[in-house]
């Protein structure tokens, strides 16, 4: 009897102690709370650059249309580190795609070095190695907002699953802010909650 009441007990305890996530705005919000760990922000000047890391259940959620596809969308998300990249202005700048531009010439070049060579100004350190990443899209805001934001995907290797350490390294050669390091913990990400699909 005293064995039935010690395992009731440690499987309430247990089941009070894991908490789930079951839809997208909670998996959201635990993102977003940086108290979580999964989100990193630094301020050069007047600009802000915020990197935000997204678990493959993120994708899962966005893509989810067809049950019966949800488990192969989550295989193939898991084989990527994926991040939300969002640079704005601290204060009232203006749409910072436009600053230090003096003409239309200088703003093509800004324009296109944005959409096909921005990754090369980031890479994923963890263990010795560094990830350059597969994926770097500028998502297009239509000017809705004076930032600029970034889709940033590393290919997960040996050397990334073994890690303690993300460190994300962004060279500014847009804005001349200088280097950026944004060092994400290994078991913040790992301690993400139980997220139901």
């Amino acid at each position: 009897m005293n064995r039935f009441i010690y395992c009731l007990c440690l499987c309430l305890l247990y089941s009070g102690c894991t908490r789930s996530i079951d839809n997208p705005h909670e998996l959201l919000n635990y993102i977003n709370d940086k108290n979580n760990g999964l989100v990193r922000e630094r301020r050069v000047d007047d600009l802000i650059f915020l990197l935000r890391y997204l678990p493959p259940e993120y994708f899962v959620y966005l893509e989810k249309n067809e049950e019966n596809k949800k488990d192969g969308l989550l295989k193939e998300y898991q084989n990527g580190i994926s991040f939300s990249f969002h640079i704005k202005p601290a204060g009232k700048f203006g749409n910072i795609l436009y600053r230090g531009i003096q003409n239309e010439e200088q703003l093509k070049s800004r324009i296109n070095f944005l959409n096909f060579q921005f990754g090369s100004l980031l890479e994923l350190n963890c263990s010795k190695t560094a990830i350059p990443p597969v994926l770097c899209v500028l998502e297009n805001n239509y000017n809705l907002n004076d930032g600029l934001r970034f889709l940033i995907v590393f290919e997960k290797n040996d050397d990334a699953v073994i890690a303690d350490n993300l460190d994300i390294k962004f060279i500014d050669l847009v804005f001349d802010s200088g280097i950026h390091h944004f060092n994400f913990n290994v078991n913040d990400i790992k301690n993400i909650p139980i997220i139901s699909l």
